[in-house]
């Protein structure tokens, strides 16, 4: 990859890494921080990546980043499956803050799966390549994260 390519895959792809690293951390600095790291590392490695498998590169790079941050700050994973949900439906101005807000709440094997295929169209295949899972495992962990979403909804008096 030369340095057009390199700027071109940042035009690209940036604001759409921004945005999945957003809904991941739900932290705009370090959602920023985040796809710096990721496109630095791009550009350490331009050499050994193909322009063409570089969106895909750059979103499994910034998805092990934000791993790696959350492990540094000793982050429970258990926590948000222990949050007590008291939320009502007027606390949103629709349905779609609240989905938001539910698929936040699922587990980290879950809510990656669905945010990449739901929110940024990937494909099974490179939903797999970034996440280290199988296919398989990917399509189980969407369906299940999908049906958790359903049943929270449903709790919360049929918010949607």
């Amino acid at each position: 990859m030369n340095r057009l390519e390199y700027n071109n895959c940042v035009k690209q792809y940036s604001s759409h890494l921004h945005g999945f690293c957003y809904n991941l951390c739900k932290d705009s600095e370090s959602a920023k921080d985040i796809v710096q790291d990721s496109f630095m590392k791009l550009w350490l490695y331009r050499d050994k990546v193909e322009t063409s498998s570089a969106k895909s590169w750059l979103f499994q790079c910034a998805f092990r980043e934000y791993l790696n941050k959350k492990r540094k700050e000793n982050y429970d994973t258990n926590y948000k499956n222990s949050i007590e949900i008291n939320l009502q439906y007027n606390t949103y101005n629709g349905a779609k803050e609240a989905l938001n807000y539910y698929l936040q709440t699922l587990p980290e094997n879950y809510k990656v799966p669905i945010m990449l295929k739901d929110i940024e169209g990937y494909s099974y295949e490179e939903i797999s390549k970034i996440t280290d899972m199988t296919t398989e495992q990917v399509k189980i962990n969407i369906y299940r994260g999908r049906v958790k979403l359903k049943q929270m909804i449903k709790k919360k008096e049929n918010i949607i």
